[in-house]
């Protein structure tokens, strides 16, 4: 089955999370102008953003720093609406934080995300986990019920290297 976990501050604003049975709740943080949850499974954090425009990208990402784990093999993502455009700001202080050392993490979305033509929404992964031999894979698509797109991200290897 699959479990939900709510975090918001205000309409329009905030985190709806949907997971298996497999994933914890780890840990979530509710601010006026930011929220961040995070669960957990044996292989793998994820860790979900929503940033509103008044936002701090300092605290949020001091925060995302002392929530990340450097000290395990497992995979790491960090994801949401960070409401900074990747390609005008790819020197914002989350970006910047999340990609140097120790972190190392990597940012996969590479096409606009809101009918804006700005790409807010982030998907940043740090591959530990043994398993995780190929790149993910990221597949994203406009949906009429949103103005942001839906974006799938898939770990793991190809099954074709392995039989």
């Amino acid at each position: 089955g699959y479990n939900s976990y709510f975090n918001s501050k205000g309409k329009g604003k905030g985190l709806c999370i949907f997971f298996k049975d497999e994933y914890n709740l780890s840990t979530s943080f509710t601010e006026d102008f930011y929220q961040i949850t995070q669960i957990s499974s044996p292989t793998t954090d994820i860790i979900c953003v929503y940033r509103s425009d008044e936002g701090n990208p300092k605290k949020i990402a001091e925060q995302l720093k002392r929530m990340i784990d450097t000290d395990t093999n497992k995979t790491c993502i960090v994801l949401g609406d960070f409401n900074l455009c990747y390609n005008e700001n790819r020197g914002n202080t989350i970006t910047k934080t999340l990609q140097n050392d120790p972190l190392n993490f990597r940012q996969y979305v590479q096409y606009p995300t809101r009918v804006s033509g700005r790409i807010i929404d982030h998907v940043y992964i740090s591959l530990k986990d043994p398993y995780s031999a190929h790149e993910p894979i990221i597949n994203q698509r406009s949906i009429y019920y949103s103005d942001h797109d839906n974006i799938l991200i898939t770990l793991g290897w190809l099954w074709d290297d392995h039989w």
